[in-house]
């Protein structure tokens, strides 16, 4: 087995357990494999302010952000930006039309914030708003957040499977069929519109070059469809024992499931040497 140069790892179902928790198993194996000199990245759905606050959190001083599926990415925590890519204006006009349309909805993401029309209750608002805290994110509600994020870059979209079940479906086939639109998912309750060439996998492949390490000395650890094209370029990619099927199929190891600490004990065989550990 050829020595390990970078560990990239999603976030939700795979590096965090339930309630978004960080576990310690976890955040000591990840500091461990920066302390022996192995590059740590988090790659994630999520702002790149948020993956810069767990990182934080976990310990991770050098950690490199690849956010927003990739679309930003930083050098390190609440670093510098290496990499930004937003939609061209005339795409985003388009897609934003056609969501106001159909009456869907959606969170837009910008570099730094997100703007959303779900139909949520004040608790729902205070729970949504506690995943951006201490990450220099800001969260507007609004009933358009294509007028009220006029003018701001947008990142990404997410759709949400709320309200008509036919304007959800609508919206997903005319996106699918956008020649510069690239779909996929984080969860079984939406789908992620991105830039067609942004992605988790590109993000992982560019990073790769910046750090001089081959793609076959890269451990991706992912769980879900957003993470199946990055399991597929990684020499060492693992599922977790939670994943999806797609995912699974898509890596050459299976690790533990993400509430029994699964990146911790798949980065800590590697460390050893001991491989053995993970199934398939």
């Amino acid at each position: 087995m050829c020595e390990l140069g970078l560990i990239v790892s999603d976030l939700d179902g795979t590096l965090l357990g339930k309630y978004s928790a960080i576990l310690p198993e976890n955040a000591a194996a990840l500091r461990r494999a920066s302390e022996k000199g192995v590059h740590v990245a988090i790659a994630s759905g999520r702002l790149a302010g948020v993956c810069s606050r767990i990182a934080r959190d976990m310990g991770l001083k050098n950690c490199h952000i690849l956010g927003l599926n990739g679309a930003h990415v930083l050098a390190r925590p609440f670093g510098e930006t290496l990499s930004l890519h937003p939609y061209p204006d005339a795409l985003r006009a388009k897609c934003l039309a056609l969501l106001e349309e159909l009456g869907c909805a959606y969170n837009l993401y910008t570099r730094d914030g997100v703007y959303t029309n779900q139909p949520l209750d004040e608790e729902g608002r205070a729970r949504f708003r506690r995943h951006f805290e201490r990450s220099g994110c800001e969260v507007v509600f609004a009933q358009s957040p294509a007028r009220a994020s006029e003018g701001a870059p947008c990142m990404k979209l997410m759709v949400k499977r709320m309200g008509e079940e036919a304007a959800y479906r609508r919206a997903e086939e005319t996106l699918r069929a956008m020649p510069e639109v690239e779909l996929t998912t984080s969860g079984p309750h939406n789908f992620e519109a991105m830039l067609r060439g942004v992605g988790k996998a590109q993000a992982v492949r560019e990073l790769a070059a910046r750090l001089n390490v081959p793609m076959e000395r890269v451990m991706a650890c992912g769980d879900y469809d957003n993470d199946v094209e990055m399991l597929r370029c990684c020499g060492l990619s693992t599922a977790m024992g939670n994943a999806a099927q797609d995912a699974k199929d898509a890596a050459r190891f299976v690790t533990r499931t993400n509430e029994e600490a699964g990146v911790g004990w798949a980065v800590n065989a590697a460390l050893d040497g001991a491989w053995e550990r993970l199934k398939k």
